[in-house]
C-alpha cells in the first residue's frame, strides 16, 4: 500500500454517509511554557492499494511521534483516524510523525512545530 496523505488536525471522523470530515488542520502548536499537554489532536492517513495488496485482511498502522510516543491502529483501509488525547511535549521543537503499515516504514512523513508563545495565550492549534 502507498500512503496518499497524512493530516494533523483538531478532529476527524467519518460521517453517516461515509465521507471523511477533517476539522481545523494545522502544522504548529503554541504554548505559554513547557512541559505542555495538547488536549486532543487527530492524525488522519489515507492509503492506496497497489497491485498485489491483500484488501481483505486487517492492516496494522503504527505512528511514531518524536520517537517516544507511539499510537497503533488496526482498521480497514483506506482511511485511518488516530485520535490522541493529552499528548505531552517536554520541549520546543519540530516533531515528526513516522508512519508504518504492517511493519514497513512509509517514505512519507508529516511534521509540526511546537513553540513558545510569547503572548501568554493558552495552548492552541
Amino acid at each position: 500500500m502507498k500512503l496518499k496523505f497524512i493530516i494533523i488536525c483538531d478532529n476527524a471522523f467519518i460521517d453517516q454517509g461515509g465521507k471523511l470530515n477533517i476539522i481545523q488542520s494545522f502544522d504548529n502548536i503554541a504554548t505559554p511554557g513547557f512541559p505542555a499537554i495538547h488536549p486532543r489532536l487527530s492524525i488522519v492517513t489515507r492509503w492506496e492499494f497497489e497491485e498485489g495488496d491483500d484488501k481483505l485482511i486487517g492492516h496494522k498502522q503504527k505512528l511514531i511521534i518524536a520517537e517516544e510516543k507511539t499510537k497503533e491502529t488496526i482498521a480497514e483501509p483506506p482511511e485511518y483516524i488516530n485520535n490522541i488525547i493529552g499528548l505531552k511535549f517536554d520541549r520546543e521543537g519540530l516533531y515528526k510523525i513516522h508512519v508504518y503499515m504492517d511493519g514497513e516504514k512509509s517514505e512519507d512523513e508529516a511534521s509540526f512545530e511546537v513553540k513558545l508563545d510569547q503572548t501568554g495565550n493558552k495552548l492552541n492549534a
